[in-house]
């Protein structure tokens, strides 16, 4: 399948719905955003867009629109890019276990016949997950895919969100990396200050609650609300927040988090589950609300 003038427009106003994210972020000031964004043709059979970068001689931070992936329809890639090959897998060293690539792409993958992609299909299973990217004269990428089936402006918000929030948790990794770390969006803020911090301390990734959410379906696993239908689908999303299966107050010293030990809950069930003798107990409350 080949990308049209459709794609490129679209690819555009993903790049600047992802500009707008990371602007708005803790860590927007750090970041370089680019002030006019531009999309150009790739090698991919696709379209790639700029979107800025750390500074400092860091990689540069794009996002993509091609068939590179081999599935049948253009999807979009959030990545760090660079000539530079060190300064990535510097990046990839110090990023924590749940951002580290769990799979790495070379030249002996691809298919360079008419368009360069991937011999071999890319498993569903890998799509949203940090892939590694490296190639002969340096090129070298690290990112994720998005794994909707479907293209609309709901899945691209959403890819959007789990792409923002991917490339400022490897930016923290940095050693200058700036930012106001306990200011998350993913996660409530509870009455006890000191419960909130400790809570952040123990889980800083804005994009593990973001897989979080997309494993579930963006539906609270107690109400089973989605509130999409009455509120909008980039409202409705907002009331969801992710919850630790595991009380934070049970937990001593630092505790690595799992995506397994968090499920997606909307505001008002997540309270209710607080407000629990046994906040673990998710099973006890959907009866309740049942």
């Amino acid at each position: 399948m080949r990308t049209t003038r459709k794609d490129k427009s679209r690819l555009i106003q993903a790049a600047h719905l992802l500009a707008d994210l990371l602007r708005q972020s803790d860590h927007g000031k750090s970041f370089r955003i680019r002030k006019k964004i531009k999309a150009h043709r790739q090698y991919t059979d696709g379209w790639a867009a700029d979107i800025g970068d750390i500074g400092g001689g860091q990689p540069l931070m794009m996002l993509w629109l091609d068939c590179f992936s081999g599935h049948p329809a253009a999807k979009l890639y959030a990545c760090f890019f660079t000539y530079k090959r060190e300064r990535i897998l510097n990046l990839t060293k110090k990023v924590s276990k749940r951002l580290f690539p769990i799979k790495t792409i070379t030249d002996d993958d691809l298919n360079k016949q008419g368009k360069v992609a991937l011999r071999d299909r890319l498993r569903s299973r890998l799509l949203g997950k940090p892939i590694l990217e490296k190639y002969e004269k340096g090129e070298t990428l690290f990112g994720i895919y998005d794994s909707s089936k479907q293209s609309n402006e709901a899945t691209t918000r959403r890819f959007c969100n789990l792409a923002a929030n991917f490339l400022i948790s490897v930016a923290e990794c940095l050693p200058k990396a700036r930012g106001r770390v306990f200011q998350r969006n993913d996660y409530p803020r509870f009455e006890n200050r000191r419960l909130v911090k400790a809570h952040l301390q123990r889980e800083r990734s804005s994009f593990l609650a973001s897989q979080c959410k997309e494993r579930d379906g963006y539906k609270c696993r107690v109400c089973r609300k989605t509130f999409s239908q009455t509120y909008g689908r980039e409202l409705g999303d907002a009331c969801l927040e992710a919850h630790h299966l595991r009380p934070l107050a049970s937990l001593k010293g630092r505790v690595r988090t799992n995506l397994e030990d968090l499920i997606t809950v909307c505001a008002n069930c997540h309270r209710a589950l607080h407000r629990m003798s046994d906040p673990g107990n998710f099973a006890k409350l959907q009866k309740i609300v049942s």
